[in-house]
């Protein structure tokens, strides 16, 4: 007799069925984080995964086999494995992200979210996380264009949240700006990025996909979580993408109750004429 799926499991999924399809966040229905109706994006942030150092050995050949999920607002992007490898480095063309910004999601940013786990057959372990902040994607607050020879690495030491996993070891990452195709901005890329963090706040729908349930920013800013059972050692029941589908849906409806004089000033916004906070920053989008 097969055995009976797990309650838990159960009530994800009715829950699920019955949320507004505008109020589903994750990968795949990013709607709580979508930009103006043809709005272009204003930059885009490119994220290279370089390295990571010193990982915790999870396999009982003294190893992992590690990998990165790479997370800002409702996209996701993760690079191949590295087998058997503690220190593993990766390939700059499959370890390479684009992450389209917009101007109407600048107060939305929160961090750009880096989770390493160890792939198994069946699993996947937890071994840790870094979070960037949109302050400190550039030294010293100067921005880059991501090819640039003074644009350099970051570094960040791996925390964990997960009160089974210890941490441990660094990763290293590369953070620079990329101008969108087709279009081109008054603003140089210092401009952008102090527009980006002037605009930016703390709100719960600025949360990354994974925020309040145990991760780098809601621990910095609070009591710890306990860990909800997205980790591969107690939650092999529910998938990654129906927790995170929840949790931005919460966001998202707690959002809503202090939000509404903003969101009619949002949608006067034009793809084409992007109002600030000193004036007007026109942009132009240019035929292919």
């Amino acid at each position: 007799m097969a055995p009976a799926p797990k309650k838990k499991a159960l009530k994800i999924g009715r829950a699920l069925k019955r949320l507004p399809a505008r109020a589903i966040g994750g990968r795949g229905n990013g709607n709580a984080f979508a930009p103006l109706p043809g709005e272009q994006p204003i930059v885009i942030l490119r994220v290279q995964v370089l390295s990571c150092t010193n990982l915790l050995a999870k396999d009982r050949n003294g190893s992992s086999d590690p990998f990165v999920v790479v997370s800002l607002l409702a996209n996701r992007h993760q690079t191949p494995v590295s087998k058997r490898n503690v220190n593993p480095t990766y390939n700059p063309k499959d370890a390479t992200f684009d992450f389209p910004i917009y101007l109407s999601l600048a107060d939305k940013l929160g961090v750009v979210e880096l989770v390493v786990w160890d792939k198994d057959m069946l699993k996947k372990d937890y071994l840790g996380e870094a979070a960037i902040p949109l302050q400190d994607w550039f030294r010293d607050g100067s921005a880059f264009a991501f090819d640039d020879v003074n644009n350099k690495m970051i570094s960040r030491n791996l925390v964990s949240t997960r009160n089974s996993t210890p941490a441990t070891g660094s990763i290293q990452v590369k953070l620079g700006f990329v101008m969108p195709a087709n279009t081109t901005s008054l603003m140089d890329f210092g401009e952008i990025y102090s527009e980006l963090v002037k605009r930016e706040r703390p709100s719960l729908v600025s949360a990354p996909p994974t925020e309040g349930i145990g991760t780098i920013r809601s621990n910095q800013e609070g009591p710890q979580f306990e860990d909800d059972g997205l980790s591969s050692d107690r939650g092999r029941v529910l998938e990654d993408d129906a927790a995170l589908r929840v949790e931005a849906a919460a966001s998202f409806a707690a959002s809503r109750k202090g939000s509404g004089a903003g969101l009619p000033a949002l949608r006067r916004l034009s793809s084409a004429v992007m109002v600030t906070s000193g004036g007007v920053m026109p942009t132009r989008v240019m035929q292919p």
